[in-house]
């Protein structure tokens, strides 16, 4: 199985020079690597930069080196509102009682009920257990502690130190690295990492504390999390919130990467052995350990819907390109005619671009689009003949629900989720879609036993308990 993997995966030679870059540059940055591992060119992105989606890079090259050249001078000349007026306006809440462990969570990934109380999709916690979270003062609710915002000269002395190290590191390889890391330096897009990096560095050094988690696995945030922890000499633990495949570049850190100090989780679960061959060349000090995340718990005990003959669903994830994917075949599936009916599920932080946003908005008006509004998931997917995506999660969660999906194929970009050799998958470039075919697939079998096996969801499932056990 191993052997399998290494012949499948040959890293892309931008990958090769960006880790090289950043273990170079780690030699100049002492006490402040938790930046550069969190940074772009090692938390390699596709959701973030186009630079990872390795054919688009190749085909756009000359045209994505002038639009990073023109954002470089504007943030240059920008630069002196960032250092004396930019400003993040985060803060922090610890929730809980006092224990050995704790679970560090960002705003983006909870939220509260109506009586107070914390709550996070991907590991399930109880009033009791100590969490600390990290994000913009007006997403945070109880005691709110503030992070102090850094003074010019602070931020003048991070950014001069992350400019040189970025000048004197060798790079080899191309003028667009160097632009991608200096652009998110003059931008000031270290900001929220340093203010994640300073609450995390102070309340994970309390006294007592020996475990901390962190659900957010190996994103930038993380990164800080694990760097923080290491240098107060705690263990660290993990959970897996969704598919894990090749395409998500930011779970693959390099050699040269890992010798120069980055830090990974010391436990990390996971939903199976599949996952498990994928990430043990790139862990080597990870243990890992299976279980179901709580994000997926909730469909143990859903019972799995007969088939229906009803609307079109077209589902989309964050990043933007994934939003052109989808959005551009339901648009050309439209214009072609005789689509039956459509519904669209935006994901709720949709990146789009803002022609996209007037068409949807205009099909929605003459009521050619149905928007899910206030819906939930299940019950979207429960009302669809077929579900379409490019790489958003929603494609598993309607195999499991005995739902056929259609998996769009993009020549540019690439696919998060893997769903190959599933029963009651269709794969279909994004230009191909017809409503004939998309009739056709509602009558296709579906084996949802095997999804929810890849999916981890006969595995216990891994809520605060057992994450820190």
């Amino acid at each position: 199985m191993t052997g399998e993997i290494l012949k499948m995966y040959i890293p892309d030679v931008f990958e090769t020079a960006a880790a090289g870059y950043v273990a170079a540059m780690s030699g100049y940055l002492k006490g402040r690597e938790y930046l550069l591992f969190a940074s772009p060119l090692s938390a390699r992105s596709p959701d973030t930069s186009c630079l990872w989606h390795h054919a688009y890079r190749r085909r756009y090259y000359a045209a994505i080196l002038i639009r990073y050249l023109a954002r470089f001078a504007v943030r240059l000349i920008s630069l002196p509102w960032g250092l004396f007026k930019k400003r993040i306006s985060w803060g922090y809440v610890i929730t809980g009682k006092i224990s050995d462990r704790i679970l560090v969570v960002f705003a983006m990934c909870c939220r509260w009920d109506n009586g107070g109380k914390l709550i996070n999709s991907y590991v399930r916690t109880g009033e009791d257990d100590r969490c600390l979270v990290i994000g913009p003062r007006k997403s945070l609710a109880g005691e709110v502690s503030h992070i102090n915002e850094l003074g010019v000269i602070e931020k003048w002395e991070i950014l001069k130190a992350l400019c040189l190290a970025g000048t004197r590191a060798k790079l080899s390889d191309s003028a667009l690295l160097f632009l991608e890391w200096v652009n998110w330096v003059l931008g000031l897009g270290w900001l929220e990492l340093d203010a994640v990096w300073r609450t995390c560095d102070h309340v994970l050094g309390e006294k007592g504390i020996k475990k901390a988690g962190c659900v957010q696995e190996m994103h930038s945030s993380a990164r800080i999390v694990w760097h923080a922890a290491r240098k107060h000499g705690l263990r660290t633990y993990t959970v897996q919130h969704a598919s894990i495949s090749m395409a998500k570049t930011w779970y693959f850190t390099h050699e040269e990467e890992r010798k120069a100090g980055v830090v990974l989780p010391d436990v990390m679960y996971i939903f199976n052995s599949r996952v498990k061959e994928l990430l043990s060349l790139y862990y080597p000090g990870t243990l890992f350990k299976y279980g179901c995340s709580s994000r997926y718990a909730i469909w143990k005990d859903i019972r799995v819907p007969v088939r229906s003959d009803g609307y079109h669903l077209f589902v989309t994830g964050l990043a933007r390109f994934d939003n052109e994917v989808v959005l551009g075949a339901m648009f050309r599936l439209i214009e072609k005619g005789n689509t039956g009916k459509i519904r669209l599920r935006l994901h709720p932080f949709a990146k789009m671009s803002r022609e996209h946003k007037r068409r949807v908005n205009g099909y929605d008006k003459k009521g050619t689009v149905e928007i899910s509004r206030g819906v939930a998931l299940s019950d979207d997917i429960q009302g669809a003949g077929a579900v379409i995506g490019f790489s958003s999660t929603v494609l598993e969660e309607a195999l499991m629900m005995n739902r056929p999906v259609v998996q769009l194929a993009h020549p540019y970009y690439l696919r998060y989720i893997d769903l190959e050799g599933l029963i009651g998958v269709a794969y279909k470039d994004h230009d191909k879609l017809s409503g004939e075919g998309l009739r056709a697939l509602s009558e296709e079998l579906v084996d949802y036993s095997k999804v929810r096996e890849i999916l981890g969801i006969n595995h216990k499932e891994v809520d605060y308990g057992v994450l820190f056990s």
